[in-house]
């Protein structure tokens, strides 16, 4: 089927795009919209005025990098569903490696897709959960994606091509698939990154989530997680710079519906300091009880952290769920 005969889901390869029958086949999609190191409301990316906008968030090396994916429907006449992929390669390599040579990168939740909900005739959408990546080394690379939907299935990662004429005239002639470049800035301060899974359970509740830092003094120490919460929120404690080599512990507590599935990632950066003598962090999540709850005594208190406040004690108490500990050596 030609562009011009395409009637669904698209995402464009340039800012200057009006609709499939218009597509330059470029290497700067608009609609791979990398945001950084931190999650941001999916709904930011699906207003008119953003659809005008071009997003070239460096990724970060060794942290969290999100990413979303954007399409319009092109019907005037059928809403419309997909689901949007997102691989990675290294353009200096090959243009395009195809099949299992290319890096796919998984949402927060650890799928290989995100649906894009139903979006009606003529307006926008964006995949709800982004994709996460973690560059393990820095310098320039490609990001593709593609939409698969009921007119266009493309469950295969895509082919190789290896000469730039072919891949613009793909491009052209294909309105569900869409490249951008990226730059990945690389780390010379001794970052690190890990991730582990947190599943709430079939109850909601409140949880607690700290980061317990020993012998620290100077680092930066953060945690996000990419899936929204029910409330609007999210599990993120923004860098903070800790202040002291004592144990202390940066908490967070969040109201977390039944069912929440997800990866928490946290980080700390050295800043070019040595690893101390007792070095640790520790990631731990804990349900919160509140004074009415039975077991409230037999609780731990916990101090929240506020970037104005500081540590302030809750009035809650906490029971440790599991945690993800990184010691260092002297």
């Amino acid at each position: 089927m030609a562009a011009t005969d395409w009637n669904d889901l698209y995402v464009r390869t340039s800012l200057d795009e009006t609709g499939p029958a218009q597509r330059a086949g470029a290497l700067g999609s608009p609609d791979i919209i990398p945001v950084g190191t931190s999650p941001k409301p999916w709904q930011d990316y699906a207003t008119e005025d953003s659809y005008k906008r071009y997003y070239q968030e460096a990724f970060l090396e060794h942290k969290p990098n999100y990413v979303y994916v954007r399409a319009r429907n092109s019907s005037k006449m059928e809403s419309a569903t997909g689901r949007a992929r997102l691989v990675m390669c290294d353009p200096a390599v090959v243009l395009w490696p195809g099949g299992s040579d290319w890096t796919p990168i998984n949402t927060s939740t650890g799928s290989d897709h995100c649906v894009l909900e139903e979006i009606e005739p003529g307006t926008i959408g964006v995949t709800q959960d982004p994709f996460e990546v973690v560059p393990e080394t820095s310098g320039h690379r490609c990001l593709v994606t593609w939409l698969s939907t009921a007119k266009h299935s493309c469950p295969d990662n895509p082919g190789r091509i290896t000469e730039v004429d072919k891949l613009v005239a793909f491009l052209k002639d294909h309105p569900n698939y869409a490249h951008h470049n990226i730059d990945v800035v690389p780390d010379t301060t001794g970052v690190h990154t890990f991730s582990r899974p947190f599943t709430s359970g079939d109850q909601p509740a409140k949880w607690v989530f700290t980061l317990k830092v020993t012998q620290c003094k100077g680092y930066e120490v953060s945690f996000s997680c990419g899936t929204r919460l029910a409330t609007g929120q999210y599990i993120r404690l923004d860098p903070v710079t800790v202040t002291t080599n004592d144990e202390i512990g940066l908490t967070i507590d969040r109201d977390v519906e039944a069912g929440f599935d997800s990866t928490i990632s946290y980080t700390f950066d050295q800043k070019n300091l040595p690893l101390r003598p007792g070095f640790k962090v520790e990631f731990k999540a804990a349900r919160a009880l509140p004074k009415s709850h039975p077991l409230h005594a037999y609780g731990y208190r916990y101090h929240t952290w506020d970037r104005e406040k500081g540590l302030t004690l809750s009035d809650h108490t906490a029971f440790d769920v599991g945690s993800l500990v990184v010691v260092g050596k002297s």
